[in-house]
């Protein structure tokens, strides 16, 4: 598969496909591929800190990561699973923390500012936030395939333009995008899909109604029936509240 991803399409899976165990794996994979050690996800009984380990030294100490899609409280959270680590290895070589819902450099600094605080021995650090991780998968996309493939593939289908799928299967496809019940990653998917439609219908024309946004990812999709307007309003609530588009959306 190539590796032609958009930043959406890696933050959607990153954030919404799987579960932390997961997220380990993909974090773990990709260690591998930038820097050449071999890192094991650690049990779900038995992390004490850290969510994957190296298997071989690097120098004198062992390297480790530490790994979360928690949404709130990350500083903190960072402190906590570094203080457990150091209770088990006062001395690691490396520690790699990986954060899907760090997204601005100023939160990132925060959190190297707190880990630094704990440096007990001269070990290396790094903090990697979403950015950060939508370009390392930009440069090495395999283990994102390997561990996502299905998700990859599955969102890509949906959001496909309609002449790359006939018109039945876009109506079946967002046919049970909108229908389906669905668990809380489920529906949480299903809204970052309809946000990207939303986004994609504003950026054509601004300043829409949300019944104009719906008619307009109707006409895109090529849908027999119209799209009714409360799957947009949430969707237009949050980006509203995000700054990302103006105030003149109703």
């Amino acid at each position: 598969m190539a590796g032609d991803y958009s930043d959406f399409l890696i933050s959607l899976v990153i954030r919404k496909a799987g579960n932390e165990w997961a997220f380990e794996k993909f974090c773990c994979r990709q260690m591998r591929s930038i820097d050449g050690f071999d890192y094991l996800p650690t049990s779900r009984s038995y992390d004490l800190g850290a969510d994957g380990r190296s298997r071989t030294l690097r120098g004198n100490g062992e390297s480790y990561i530490v790994s979360t899609k928690q949404e709130e409280r990350l500083p903190q959270k960072a402190v906590r699973d570094l203080k457990r680590l150091l209770q088990r290895d006062r001395h690691p070589a490396m520690v790699i923390f990986y954060f899907t819902e760090v997204t601005s450099e100023t939160l990132r600094l925060e959190i190297e500012k707190e880990v630094f605080k704990l440096l007990k021995s001269p070990f290396k650090f790094k903090v990697f936030g979403r950015e950060q991780i939508i370009e390392q998968v930009h440069q090495r996309s395999a283990a994102f395939e390997e561990t996502y493939l299905n998700a990859i593939e599955e969102i890509r289908r949906m959001t496909a333009p309609a002449n790359r799928r006939s018109v039945a299967d876009i109506r079946l496809g967002y046919q049970i995008l909108l229908s389906a019940q669905m668990d809380k990653a489920g529906s949480d998917l299903r809204r970052e899909i309809v946000r990207s439609f939303v986004l994609e219908a504003l950026e054509e024309l601004p300043n829409q109604t949300q019944g104009e946004i719906a008619n307009r990812i109707t006409e895109s999709l090529q849908l027999l029936s119209p799209i009714d307007p409360i799957y947009v309003s949430p969707v237009i609530k949050d980006l509203l509240r995000e700054g990302m588009i103006a105030e003149g959306t109703r």
